[in-house]
């Protein structure tokens, strides 16, 4: 069985570092078990497309076991194959930004895979604006719900990026609901902040994306699986 040094659970990180800069929450949060039962999932969203995220800029110097990548928007030189999962490193391809389908699904092999190979899994998704700027926030909020309750059945610590100068307090606010945390990244703090507990419910959820409880969000947590993720998400 693998030994944790950090629990499963979903956390806001509102980041005020610099692009430059490493954040040593996000370092934490990542570092969830021994490197050799240790898996590591990016998600990430290069500025342009000659922009190439490799797999030497990430992670910190940390050396897990397993490293995948998922890279989102075009990229010059990006490849439709799928990934291997049994591969050290793996890459995965989403077109778009507003392809939140695919990019759940996507999310969701690589966590899956990993898991029946038994490994512990720490997610890095950078981050909540990039998304917000490419589809409706309920989209996202909707998006999120199902992602976190998913990546939970899979025992993955997730933390997603939050920039507070790119993204509405309003609209932070909100989304802290769906995270078990939520924590600041800032240049000269020294200790994790957690600001709140306890995820939204179903009916939190309706609640904040407007809803009239015609529509379920998401299952069960202990029936999520890549079919509910292509299910509840938009085309």
């Amino acid at each position: 069985m693998t030994d944790r040094t950090e629990p499963e659970k979903a956390v806001l990180l509102v980041d005020e570092t610099l692009d430059d800069e490493d954040g040593e929450h996000c370092d934490e949060l990542m570092n969830v078990a021994d490197a050799s039962d240790r898996a590591e999932l990016f998600v990430t969203f290069p500025a342009d497309a000659t922009d190439r995220v490799g797999f030497g800029t990430i992670g910190m110097g940390r050396q897990p076991h397993k490293r995948g990548i998922v890279v989102v928007g075009e990229v010059v030189g990006a490849h439709a194959d799928e990934p291997d999962y049994d591969d050290p490193i793996a890459e995965d391809h989403v077109a778009s930004a507003d392809d939140l389908r695919a990019l759940g699904q996507s999310i969701s092999r690589f966590c899956q895979e990993w898991r029946d190979r038994g490994h512990a899994i720490g997610v890095c998704f950078d981050g909540l604006g990039d998304l917000l700027d490419a589809n409706d926030p309920e989209a996202v909020f909707q998006f999120f719900h199902v992602l976190t309750n998913r990546l939970e059945t899979v025992g993955a610590t997730t933390h997603v990026h939050v920039d507070p100068d790119r993204v509405p307090e309003r609209t932070r606010l909100t989304f802290e609901q769906l995270f078990d945390e939520t924590v600041h990244e800032e240049v000269e703090l020294d200790a994790l902040i957690p600001t709140s507990t306890g995820r939204a419910s179903d009916d939190d959820v309706a609640n904040a994306i407007g809803g009239d409880g015609g529509t379920s969000t998401h299952r069960s947590t202990s029936e999520a699986s890549d079919d509910d993720i292509a299910d509840a998400l938009p085309d």
